[in-house]
């Protein structure tokens, strides 16, 4: 069975805590703008989303969620692969932006060998259509969430399946997580991209 990375469970600051140009996930979309995403928040237990876990381990988890009492829990073992995917259909002639809270804990010391990939499936053929946002062990401090933002608007008009794949090696495991996943269909105009970081007062 997984475990949670050891940790101090101290209480987690958030008074500064900004969410950022999209609604949290489970609110209503900004004027102008349909949610794609079902439970992008994960609260309702992964509800639409796909769960592959090659050691059976569950992917939606209570440990460590950036907002309310779930969130997405990939790896956290030894040689993990795991995937957490979503079907969407892509309008065209929609501004589409993705944004998600993401962080992680790993005892990688060196090197980059842990990863976790944002993937634009053909929901057909499997195949990877492209992969907007990458991450590994060495992409962030440990225990820090950070908030990450792409645009998919060109890939307008396609069905895909919108997915979260981790992979780790054989040994010193990293843990990632996801919480407040969401897909923004707006009309047309200009679609932010950046990374903002929300330290997590007293974690290792």
């Amino acid at each position: 069975m997984r475990r949670g990375p050891a940790r101090a469970m101290l209480p987690v600051v958030l008074a500064a805590l900004v969410l950022g140009p999209f609604s949290p996930a489970g609110a209503a979309a900004p004027e102008g703008c349909v949610e794609l995403l079902e439970d992008g928040g994960f609260e309702a237990g992964g509800q639409g989303w796909v769960q592959e876990s090659a050691q059976g381990n569950p992917l939606v988890s209570d440990f460590f969620p950036h907002q309310g009492a779930l969130g997405a829990f990939l790896a956290g073992t030894n040689t993990a692969a795991d995937r957490l995917s979503h079907a969407v259909s892509l309008p065209a002639g929609k501004t589409l932006t993705l944004s998600f809270w993401w962080a992680l804990s790993t005892q990688e010391t060196a090197g980059a060998f842990d990863r976790l990939a944002v993937e634009l499936v053909d929901p057909a053929s499997g195949a990877v259509l492209a992969t907007p946002a990458a991450f590994d062990n060495s992409s962030a401090a440990s225990w820090e969430w950070g908030q990450e933002t792409v645009s998919l608007s060109s890939y307008a008009g396609r069905a895909v399946r919108l997915r979260f794949s981790a992979a780790t090696d054989s040994q010193s495991p990293t843990s990632f997580f996801i919480d407040q996943a969401s897909l923004l269909a707006c009309e047309a105009g200009p679609a932010p991209r950046g990374r903002r970081y929300l330290p997590i007062a007293g974690q290792p």
